[in-house]
């Protein structure tokens, strides 16, 4: 774990209202949202309330998209419109997981590589020649 990373052992309870990066107790990093609840803060993580996860061992607030991923964007010539950000798929998942990439933000393409687009849609199934994605924002 980095200096980034806040270790707990409280768990949840440490966090407040808002969105975090969370590591659970089996090493899974997953996304917690926390909502003000009537009497007590709810917290879901991954899309499950988390007393159905593994225990939280470490938080940080989520990071904005520019400051995550700016180092792993390129732009390159060979793709079809200047401003076109270039990523791998470990990226590439961890942007949808997070919703920094969705159909209503922008338009991406699957790549063989990092030099070279495809015309098939980054929301159509993945190919298995697909190592790399080009995304441009709307």
């Amino acid at each position: 774990m980095n200096d980034m990373w806040i270790k707990t052992p409280n768990g949840v309870k440490d966090l407040d209202v808002g969105r975090w990066l969370v590591v659970l107790a089996d090493g899974e990093i997953g996304i917690c949202e926390s909502y003000q609840g009537y009497n007590s803060i709810v917290h879901v993580i991954n899309g499950s309330f988390y007393f159905d996860c593994e225990p939280v061992i470490a938080y940080m607030p989520m990071p904005s998209v520019s400051n995550l991923l700016k180092e792993h964007f390129k732009t390159d010539a060979n793709f079809k419109t200047a401003g076109a950000k270039v990523m791998d798929l470990d990226d590439w998942n961890f942007g949808v997981l997070a919703a920094i990439f969705s159909p209503e933000d922008g338009n991406g393409y699957w790549c063989p590589n990092d030099s070279y687009e495809s015309d098939v849609s980054v929301w159509d199934k993945k190919p298995d020649w697909a190592t790399h994605v080009v995304w441009y924002n709307r």
